[in-house]
C-alpha cells in the first residue's frame, strides 16, 4: 500500500513532575522546533530531577528516531513502560518502530494494548489497519479503518487506505465512495482522480473514468497510467481519433507499450485504416500481448 503514514507525536500535554520541570518544557521546545539533539540534552537534565517520569522517556525516545537512534528509543520506551505499563503514548511509538521493521506481531500487540487503554483514538485503529494490510489481513484492516473514520470522519488518510483495500478486494463502488471522501479534501490529488478512474473504468463507466483520467492529467500531464487508461475509455466510447491521440503520446515515450499498440490498432480498424492497424496489432502480439494475436486473426 503506497503513502502508508503512521503518526508519531509529541506529548503536548505532560503529566506529573515533569510539567513543572523547566529543563523538560525546554526540551519540549527545543523538539518541537526540530532541534532534537539539544532536546535529548535537556531531556537528560530532565530525566536527573525526574528519574520515573514514562513521559520523558518517551518524549526523549521521540527525539532519538528523529536522529536516526533506533536503539536508544527503543530502550527509552521501554524504561517508559517499566515505569507505567498504562502509557499509551509509548505502545503507539514501539508499534510505530515495529511497523517501520516489519515486526507485524509486535506491532500488533503494541496497538492493541493501546486500544484496549484508549479505544477513541483513530490514529491507533489507523495504524493497526496498516499493519493488518502488510499481514496481508484485508478484512481486519477493513474493520479498523472503518473504526478509525467513525472516530474521525475526517480522517483523509483512512479514506485512501480503505479505498485502495476496496479497490484490491474488487469492491470498486465502496472504492468509489471512498476517493469521493478523499476528493473532497484535495481536488489536487492526481493518484485519487486516477484510481476512482480506473474503479469507474471497471463497472463501465467509461464516460465517468475518463473525466477522471483528464483531472488526473490536468494536475500531471505526464502521468502515462492515465492517458493510457483514458485512451482504453475513449475505444470504449467509440472516440477513435481521440483514442489513438492519446496511445500516440504514449508511443511516443515508450515505442513498445504493447498496451497503447493494441488499442491504437483496434481503433485504427474501426476508422478503416487497416494496413496501419495490423501493424500494429502485430508488434503488440510480437511484445507478449496474446490477444492482439486473436484480434489479427479475426481481422485479417
Amino acid at each position: 500500500m503506497k503513502n502508508i503514514i503512521l503518526y508519531t507525536f509529541i506529548f503536548l500535554t505532560c503529566i506529573g513532575q515533569a510539567q513543572d520541570d523547566a529543563a523538560f518544557r525546554a526540551g519540549m521546545d527545543e523538539a518541537i522546533n526540530g532541534n532534537h539533539k539539544k532536546a535529548i540534552a535537556l531531556f537528560n537534565v530532565a530525566l536527573k530531577t525526574n528519574p520515573l517520569s514514562p513521559t520523558i522517556y518517551t518524549e526523549r525516545s521521540s527525539s532519538f528516531l528523529k536522529t536516526g537512534n533506533q536503539a536508544a528509543a527503543l530502550k527509552d520506551l521501554n524504561k517508559a513502560l517499566k515505569i507505567d505499563s498504562n502509557f499509551i503514548g509509548a505502545y503507539f511509538i514501539r508499534g510505530n518502530i515495529h511497523y517501520r521493521n516489519r515486526n507485524y506481531t509486535k506491532a500488533i500487540a503494541d496497538y492493541n494494548r493501546a486500544i484496549d487503554l484508549n479505544q477513541s483514538d483513530a490514529k491507533l485503529f489507523y495504524n493497526r489497519a496498516n499493519v493488518y494490510y502488510a499481514m496481508g489481513d484485508a478484512t481486519l484492516a477493513l474493520e479498523d479503518f472503518s473504526s478509525a473514520i467513525q472516530l474521525n470522519p475526517s480522517h483523509t488518510h483512512a479514506y485512501k487506505n480503505r479505498a485502495i483495500l476496496h479497490f484490491k478486494e474488487g469492491n470498486y463502488n465502496s472504492a468509489i465512495e471512498d476517493y469521493n471522501k478523499v476528493l473532497e479534501k484535495n481536488k489536487n490529488n492526481p493518484s485519487a482522480w486516477f484510481y476512482r478512474g480506473r474503479a469507474k473504468q471497471l463497472t463501465n463507466d467509461f464516460t465517468g473514468a475518463a473525466a477522471d483520467f483528464d483531472n488526473a492529467i490536468i494536475i500531471n500531464p505526464n502521468y502515462s497510467k492515465a492517458i493510457l487508461n483514458r485512451a482504453i475509455c475513449r475505444f470504449e466510447m467509440k472516440a477513435y481519433k481521440k483514442s489513438i491521440a492519446d496511445c500516440n503520446k504514449i508511443l511516443k515515450k515508450k515505442s513498445n507499450d504493447k498496451i497503447a499498440l493494441y488499442y491504437r490498432g483496434l481503433a485504427k480498424i474501426q476508422l478503416g485504416n487497416k494496413q496501419s492497424a495490423r501493424d500494429d496489432l502485430k508488434k503488440s502480439g510480437q511484445l507478449g500481448y496474446n490477444t492482439a494475436f486473436e484480434e489479427l486473426k479475426k481481422h485479417f
